[in-house]
């Protein structure tokens, strides 16, 4: 299986780390249930393998893939658990990004943490993708990130977070805070684009976050569906990751170029903590749980394959508000958190593999 995976915005937001269309090559494909049967360790290596053996390539921007975005089924981005893009072509967002092997570590001594799943243990085998929405020749610099975490014998946990879609002047990735949840485009192009989205995801400024905490690292999945027994999945409502300080000031006047964001992505070093990860519990919670780290278990690196192929899922937060329906009117955008989000009901995951 490992030869066939071998090589295998301004407009919006997160529904599109990435996605793809026109001919894929078939030596993408793969044995999707082989795969999914194997350890964290195992999908992480693999995976990253393909990422190597392309270091140095990238992926393209291109116009016309992201006019496609108007006229394609974008259900894929969020139907499909694969770690592998379940569709043909190139990315039309988010086409060009570096990807490194990373680790979540949770704060062992912070009893505030009132989660369940990967949010209560952490992940040692995760990958995340830093990438600008759009080419700098025609938008402003708009990064955005895709997060992986990888379970034993089951397909991965993702998210993806940005600041907005709106961009900012200068060229440091590490300017801002992401979140799961962002302002609505203010643009006409952008809300345009939203509307597109929506028809399949609503709201498209919000990712779901009940799959991470319904299962731990060994594939075991969290509480009971037994009749009169309380289930016990709880997640947040919304996740902020916050930038290394150190890295916001050495890169603060770095410029809006390609070159400089390439320079600036691979002068980091493996074992750097690039992001605190915080939670906001309740839609109206403005104190944040710090839950962990994303701690780079590599260096960052360009590799076509990440850029074409490895594959984000986007949760729909609707999947959460069924879990929690009070959450229903909190519509619109990073609001505010304190208890957990305990579900009121056993998570029911439709996965196409």
């Amino acid at each position: 299986m490992g030869s066939k995976l071998h090589y295998c915005f301004p407009l919006l937001v997160m529904l599109q780390v990435a996605f793809a269309w026109p001919a894929r090559d078939n030596d993408y494909t793969y044995d999707n249930e082989a795969y999914e049967s194997l350890t964290a360790a195992e999908k992480e290596n693999i995976l990253f393998e393909n990422i190597k053996e392309t270091n140095g390539t990238k992926g393209t921007y291109s116009t016309s893939r992201l006019l496609w975005l108007f006229t394609k089924d974008l259900s894929p981005s969020v139907d499909n658990y694969s770690d592998i893009v379940p569709y043909d072509g190139g990315k039309g967002i988010h086409s060009v990004g570096a990807v490194a092997k990373m680790k979540f570590k949770i704060i062992d001594d912070d009893k505030k943490n009132p989660f369940t799943g990967l949010f209560a243990e952490g992940a040692p085998h995760g990958m995340i993708r830093m990438s600008l929405a759009l080419s700098l020749k025609t938008r402003p610099f708009i990064p955005g990130v895709g997060v992986k975490l990888f379970r034993d014998g089951m397909p991965s946990a993702n998210f993806v977070a940005m600041e907005g879609t709106d961009g900012q002047e200068s060229g440091n990735f590490f300017e801002r805070d992401f979140s799961t949840h962002i302002p609505p485009a203010r643009s006409f192009a952008q809300r345009l684009m939203t509307q597109k989205f929506a028809r399949t995801y609503d709201p498209p400024e919000m990712v779901g976050l009940s799959d991470i905490a319904s299962f731990d690292g060994k594939g075991n999945q969290i509480g009971s569906c037994n009749q009169g027994e309380e289930p016990l999945v709880n997640f947040p409502y919304e996740l902020i990751m916050k930038p290394n300080q150190m890295l916001k000031e050495r890169f603060s006047d770095a410029p809006a170029t390609d070159e400089a964001l390439e320079e600036a992505l691979l002068s980091i070093p493996e074992g750097t903590d690039i992001y605190d990860v915080y939670a906001r519990a309740e839609p109206q919670d403005v104190d944040l749980i710090k839950l962990g780290t994303f701690e780079l278990t590599s260096k960052l690196m360009y590799s076509k394959f990440g850029d074409d192929e490895l594959f984000f899922r986007h949760q729909r937060i609707t999947e959460d508000f069924e879990l929690r329906p009070e959450w229903n009117d909190a519509k619109g955008g990073g609001g505010g958190l304190r208890n957990g989000g305990r579900s009121s009901k056993c998570p029911m995951l439709n996965r196409q593999l």
